[in-house]
């Protein structure tokens, strides 16, 4: 279902058959688009960079919203150059309140739980077993179809995450046992 609304939208927002690209896009070399996944994680991940150092110097959600503006206003820009098609009624609706969804609700609380003196390691670890949690809630909850190759990338991706905060987390059995069972001090 959620794969039907993707796909739509993306037909929506993809260029129309017979029209050209601006001079820009013609211009860039065919290897450029190699670069892409790399470009996307550094930009991804300087979310932690940001937010750690940032909110030590503004409020959280200011300090989100200057970045997000920013980030706005540059792919706007960069849009309008090679003359991206803009999606308008009720697919542009469905843009806004995805992208609010999964950004504004997503780093709003990342910056704020740096803020209130959560560690980084810790957020990054919520954050990056986010896909794998969005995974078996759709799969149970929505009826999403998960295939083996999907779970085996879910399972590496949480293990690079356990991987890279191992050190700043520690294993209670006890503190387990009572978050398990709803207990508290």
């Amino acid at each position: 279902m959620a794969l039907d609304a993707e796909r739509e939208i993306h037909s929506k927002i993809t260029r129309e058959p017979g029209s050209r690209p601006s001079r820009l896009l013609r211009r860039l070399p065919a290897a450029s688009g190699a670069a892409v996944p790399g470009v996307f994680v550094v930009l991804w991940s300087s979310a932690f960079i940001a937010g750690v150092i940032g909110v030590d110097a503004a409020p959280p959600l200011l300090l989100m919203f200057s970045r997000f503006a920013a980030a706005g206003l540059l792919l706007a820009a960069f849009a309008r150059a090679v003359r991206a098609p803009w999606p308008r009624g009720r697919t542009l609706a469905h843009v806004a309140v995805s992208g609010l969804l999964v950004q504004a609700v997503q780093f709003g609380a990342l910056y704020s739980a740096l803020g209130m003196g959560l560690p980084a390691a810790v957020v990054a670890l919520v954050q990056g077993l986010n896909p794998v949690v969005i995974a078996v809630l759709a799969a149970r909850l929505l009826g999403e179809r998960v295939n083996g190759r999907q779970w085996v990338g879910f399972g590496l991706g949480a293990a690079g995450v356990l991987l890279a905060v191992a050190d700043r987390v520690a294993f209670s059995p006890g503190a387990w046992c009572c978050a398990r069972s709803g207990c508290s001090d």
